[in-house]
């Protein structure tokens, strides 16, 4: 077996999937509550995430962290897909009500949590900062398509206006800009605030991982097995698929490469589940989408690797 496939597992996957075991283990055990995942989730959307981000883009070179052809190829697939999973939901299943529940979830991917431990564990500095920007992009188109999808199908509508609102105000969306304006004019934090802001950003992945895994819920699956195989097939298989072809096709490098796959494989985002069940949405499905991408999500991500370095080698 390839040695650098071995590193790979032992180094990127085994501490994601340990971490994510962990949290649901210490969940079920009662050592974590809803309350601590609740309040873990929000401090990480809203400070740590957001000074990691900051953190990693603000030091790197802006004409590396800023990559626009990496950002378009992202974006652009990610729209083609979307209209090829809308199209093809809307042909294969009947209910109205669960296509757009099957659409969110067979493109939106957990990018703030597994995507970025997979990039922050593989990557060197320059190279984590230009996925990071590309995960903000990411983050914006997933935000646009998944309120329209659901809106589209469910009933309790969310207000469009009020969402550009949201998504103006992201903490995320905040971070990053600000730190691609600190790396344009070579700006850094004083020594008190830097200092700072690096302890907030390690508490990221640890505490995401663990809110993460205690997140992943099991509901019953009477007649939505087909629906659940489409989602996880086409959020895991198929979109990851499509992103690396493309890339190979317009040459990338292997570090563009795994981005891509990176940021495409990561399992449905948990933030989807929340959507559909305050929209009146099908929550057993939803939550199901996001516990069997979050399982069948490794094993692909090592399949990817592998065909991603095999092929840019």
């Amino acid at each position: 077996m390839n040695a650098d496939f071995i590193q790979f597992s032992l180094d990127v996957i085994g501490p994601v999937m340990l971490v994510l075991v962990a949290g649901k283990t210490l969940y079920a055990t009662g050592h974590l509550s809803d309350a601590f995942v609740a309040g873990g989730s929000r401090l990480v959307f809203n400070f740590a995430l957001p000074a990691l981000l900051f953190i990693s883009i603000s030091q790197a070179d802006f004409s590396q962290a800023a990559n626009p052809a990496l950002i378009s190829v992202g974006v652009l697939c990610t729209l083609m897909f979307f209209v090829a999973a809308l199209l093809s939901v809307h042909m294969l299943f009947t209910c109205r009500a669960d296509r757009g529940v099957i659409v969110q979830g067979s493109f939106r991917a957990n990018l703030g949590v597994v995507g970025l431990a997979y990039a922050v564990n593989t990557f060197a500095a320059d190279e984590f900062a230009q996925a990071s920007v590309y995960m903000g992009a990411l983050i914006l188109v997933y935000n646009v398509l998944s309120v329209w999808v659901l809106n589209h199908y469910l009933p309790n509508r969310l207000n469009a206006l009020n969402t550009v609102f949201a998504i103006a105000r992201n903490p995320i969306m905040l971070s990053i800009i600000a730190a691609l304006l600190f790396s344009y004019f070579n700006l850094s934090l004083p020594t008190l605030l830097q200092s700072s802001t690096e302890y907030f950003a390690q508490l990221t992945l640890p505490l995401a991982l663990l809110c993460t895994g205690a997140s992943i819920r099991f509901r019953g699956m009477g007649g939505q097995r087909n629906a659940l195989l489409f989602a996880v097939i086409s959020k895991c298989f198929l979109y990851p698929l499509f992103l690396v072809a493309v890339g190979y096709l317009v040459n990338f490098n292997q570090t563009e490469q795994l981005t891509l796959l990176f940021m495409a494989v990561a399992p449905t985002a948990a933030v989807s589940f929340i959507m559909v069940k305050s929209m009146g949405g099908n929550t057993d499905l939803a939550a199901n989408i996001v516990a069997v991408s979050t399982i069948v999500s490794i094993p692909a991500t090592l399949v990817g690797y592998i065909g991603v370095t095999g092929m840019t080698s």
